[in-house]
């Protein structure tokens, strides 16, 4: 379970829901993680997300851009691990 506050197009936004990362790269996206704690994440619709992850996993920062081609949009902000 993750909950996360943070800014949709520069208004405050907040969601929380179920995320489930299998450790080899799958989920509902293709996700890779550097040694560095750098993630880069593709969802299915083109949507690209960079993040930062805590050494253990239990929390992360993220940028989400746009799907090439549509409406200009960002989101950022904060998720933390609730639940293993």
């Amino acid at each position: 379970m993750v909950r996360g506050p943070g800014t949709l197009d520069g208004r405050p936004y907040a969601e929380s829901g179920r995320e489930v990362y299998d450790g080899q790269g799958g989920i509902v996206l293709t996700y890779s993680v550097s040694a560095e704690c750098i993630g880069a994440m593709v969802y299915p619709d083109g949507q690209k997300a960079t993040s930062f992850i805590s050494p253990d996993g239990s929390r992360f920062t993220y940028t989400i851009k746009a799907a090439p081609g549509s409406k200009g949009r960002a989101l950022s902000g904060m998720e933390i691990r609730v639940a293993p």
